[in-house]
């Protein structure tokens, strides 16, 4: 793991053309070849958040576009994560002054929302919700879509096997439930998910699809096609988590929505899960459990 580098350490740093210097080479040393440098890069980049923030501001192009190159390039784990981290500290920081690169980030943050390596999941998670405070009002309906597409991946990964993935997927959803648009929708999410008090998912699910009838029923129908392909998951806590959901969408929709589902796909994943020796372990919440 790569040493905290942190530029407010040193009081020469307040120097403003030796903060400059500091900051052109941290954005070169980020595009190293040495992954571990372009590591330690991209962590200083991200504590310049905080400890330099007219830098910060001055500079914002040049760190934003760096940071999403360490994010999203195809790299080591380890590089994107404190890519994302940092990324997420920036953007917090500088709010609706990240200009249209947020774009980018929100489009491509979604696709490690599924990724085997719990650290990059939860970074994944911890930037799409950040992103929540840095829209300027242009915006807000593309975020919405966002909200939308990613919708079950959210729900499913409430019950994430790994407790601060599941900890961190919690709070982009209270982060990003506001941009859904539906207000009973929304009121029941954030009544689960924004309290200090344990989720209990199956509830939360129950209520959710219950409002959705009356509200959005599309959008229900919409749910139930993009859970089916968490059938397959590779964890079994999420497949079963999938397959309940699926149930429960079923109960409350109009007999439409099952043109979305492959009934056989289903059999099929129910069967697997039912053999699968590896169900969700002790400490885990499973199906209808809580947080």
């Amino acid at each position: 793991m790569a040493r905290e580098w942190d530029l407010t350490s040193d009081p020469s740093i307040q120097d403003e053309e030796l903060l400059n210097a500091a900051l052109l080479l941290l954005a070169e040393r980020a595009r190293d070849s040495n992954y571990a440098v372009r590591q330690m890069a991209a962590r200083a980049l991200g504590n310049m958040a905080h400890g330099a923030p007219s830098q910060l501001k001055h500079h914002r192009t040049l760190i934003l576009d760096t940071l999403v190159q360490a994010s999203f390039l195809p790299t080591s784990d380890e590089l994107m994560t404190e890519g994302m981290t940092s990324l997420a500290k920036v953007l917090s920081q500088l709010g609706t002054r990240t200009g249209p690169v947020i774009l980018a980030v929100g489009t491509h943050v979604r696709a490690f929302f599924d990724h085997k390596d719990d650290a990059l999941r939860k970074a994944s998670f911890a930037l799409f919700g950040t992103l929540a405070g840095c829209l300027r009002k242009k915006w807000h309906s593309w975020y919405k879509t966002q909200v939308r597409q990613s919708w079950a991946a959210l729900l499913l990964h409430l019950q994430d096997p790994n407790k601060e993935v599941a900890k961190e997927c919690r709070r982009a959803v209270g982060l990003c439930c506001p941009y859904l648009g539906l207000r009973r929708v929304q009121g029941v999410l954030a009544f689960y998910v924004q309290g200090s008090g344990e989720v209990r998912v199956n509830v939360l699910l129950r209520d959710l699809c219950r409002h959705l009838v009356k509200e959005k029923l599309v959008l229900l129908e919409g749910l139930c096609y993009r859970t089916r392909r968490y059938y397959t998951s590779s964890w079994p806590e999420i497949r079963a988590a999938a397959i309940h959901f699926t149930g429960i969408m079923l109960e409350y929709s109009s007999p439409g929505t099952t043109r979305w589902l492959n009934i056989a796909h289903l059999q099929s994943s129910l069967m697997s899960l039912e053999k699968d020796s590896s169900r969700p372990s002790r400490g885990h919440p499973g199906p209808g459990g809580h947080l």
